[in-house]
């Protein structure tokens, strides 16, 4: 079943076509609605998505809608974010990279920061959007 979403037009077509590939497990997509969830053939509103869809058996579906929802609202997130996370054949990484990941996988859900001693971060430090000024500081030496 799919449904027409105001906003979510000119990538409309290819994002459903791709999200059929052998290496992509689902779509994240910006509309002027909130970001959108392409998997399988279908769109859902990412929301939707944690709750009926590919998210829904997540015991950590909250942190993912909070997650991808940031990446949405971050101006270099990009309009259509393809992941490589539940892929038919099996979570597949894009980048030839250590380290790289396929997406919001349940084995990875947590990070971790090394920093010296000195160096004091954001309390309590919750979402990686509170780290932006931090850096940007340190950036400017006002740390």
């Amino acid at each position: 079943m799919t449904r027409d979403i105001p906003g979510f037009h000119w990538y409309d077509k290819r994002a459903r076509t791709d999200v059929y590939f052998p290496g992509v497990g689902f779509i994240l997509a910006r509309s002027a609605n909130g970001p959108l969830c392409l998997y399988r053939g279908r769109i859902w509103s990412l929301k939707e998505a944690c709750v009926t869809g590919p998210f829904a058996d997540r015991e950590d579906r909250s942190v993912v809608l909070e997650g991808l929802t940031d990446l949405t609202q971050m101006p270099s997130g990009g309009d259509l974010v393809i992941y490589g996370i539940g892929a038919p054949e099996g979570h597949v990484s894009y980048l030839h990279e250590m380290g790289a990941h396929a997406g919001p996988s349940p084995e990875e859900p947590h990070t971790f920061i090394l920093q010296p001693p000195s160096v004091r971060l954001p309390s309590p430090l919750t979402r990686p959007s509170q780290l932006y000024s931090h850096f940007l500081a340190y950036r400017e030496g006002r740390r």
